[in-house]
């Protein structure tokens, strides 16, 4: 049963289209991958989403309700929370503060500072940054960075997570520590992830089902290994390319 879908799902920028009558679902329980080439459109359908941006046309619905129009803060205290391609904590702050921020403002909203501060240290000791609570953000190694974007959204509660391109930057150890973390927030926390990444075979290797965009439609969505035999993915990522 899809926990997150979107029918009919358009945004403009002026005259730039960014999606066009995107259609998609995401089942409860789910590691959905979004793919595409540059400028496809993947991280504007996670803004959509969020209601940073408003639909120019279509509907937005998490388990069942519609969120379209809603604020991002409200999106957020629904249940559906995510990270950003470039890493976005308070550089003036310590690492558990940042993740304090989402236990006190998510969908489970802790009702003091002492809670809070209790269910941020668990989820840091989860995700490995404990020893690095009370450190500073901006001392952060990159993939520190990454795990602190991460935490500060778990905090959140969400039962559907974005992760917009979790792995950039991260070098190929690092990109299977950063799986496996990502497998154990569904198996363990039954969390329902929904993951844009641009590392072909991480996201194939992890996703259960994977949806392709270009130029803000929607061209594929199946199993890994049938959207990577899926002949309009091929052209979008390599006829595309050679036309051009």
């Amino acid at each position: 049963m899809p926990v997150l879908e979107g029918v009919g799902v358009s945004k403009y920028f002026g005259g730039v289209v960014a999606l066009s009558n995107v259609s998609f679902h995401v089942d409860d329980g789910e590691i959905v991958g979004l793919i595409g080439p540059n400028g496809a459109g993947k991280t504007t359908l996670f803004n959509v989403i969020c209601c940073f941006y408003p639909l120019n046309s279509g509907v937005i619905k998490f388990k069942g309700e519609k969120i379209t129009g809603l604020k991002p803060h409200q999106v957020c205290r629904k249940g559906i929370a995510r990270t950003f391609q470039i890493t976005r904590s308070f550089a003036n702050m310590s690492v558990v503060d940042n993740v304090m921020i989402g236990a006190l403002f998510g969908k489970e909203a802790q009702g003091n500072l002492k809670s809070a501060r209790e269910e941020a240290m668990r989820l840091m000791g989860f995700i490995g940054l404990i020893e690095k609570a009370d450190m500073p953000v901006e001392s952060l190694t990159s993939i520190d960075a990454r795990r602190l974007e991460l935490v500060r959204a778990l905090a959140a509660k969400p039962k559907v997570l974005l992760l917009d391109e979790v792995l950039a930057g991260l070098n190929p150890s690092e990109v299977a520590e950063a799986m496996e973390l990502i497998r154990r927030l569904r198996d363990e926390m039954g969390i329902t992830i929904f993951m844009v990444e641009h590392i072909m075979k991480s996201v194939m290797g992890i996703s259960d089902r994977v949806i392709v965009l270009a130029d803000g439609q929607q061209i594929a969505d199946g199993t890994p290994k049938e959207v990577s035999a899926d002949p309009s993915v091929i052209q979008a990522y390599l006829g595309g390319a050679e036309e051009r």
